[in-house]
């Protein structure tokens, strides 16, 4: 995952859950929680070699860091309350219009 993550990116935290899910077991609250742990250790380590290489786009990234905690705020409350019932058939949607999208080239 941290190849992926660092070559690519986009999907990782889907994966993660995907993976924690199934190949660890976790149950989809402590997946998703891990998940956010290990996305925001892997955003920060991109974040410092950025800002040392001089290659961050400051308007750009606060204004995607804004839409990214408000989406998180925002699931992070669909996990709560409803848990399994929301949170699968999300994470196979979004793994799908990913897959399209890698695979169309777009």
């Amino acid at each position: 995952m941290g190849g992926y993550d660092g070559f690519y990116g986009p999907g990782t935290g889907t994966f993660l859950i995907l993976i924690l899910t199934g190949a660890a077991r976790l149950d989809i609250r402590s997946a998703s929680a891990q998940t956010k742990v290990i996305n925001l250790s892997s955003n920060v380590s991109a974040l410092v070699t950025f800002i040392i290489a001089g290659n961050v786009l400051y308007p750009l990234g606060l204004t995607a860091g804004v839409c990214s905690i408000a989406g998180h705020y925002i699931g992070a409350g669909l996990v709560a309350k409803d848990g399994k019932k929301v949170v699968r058939p999300v994470v196979l949607m979004v793994l799908a219009i990913l897959f399209v999208t890698i695979i169309s080239g777009s």
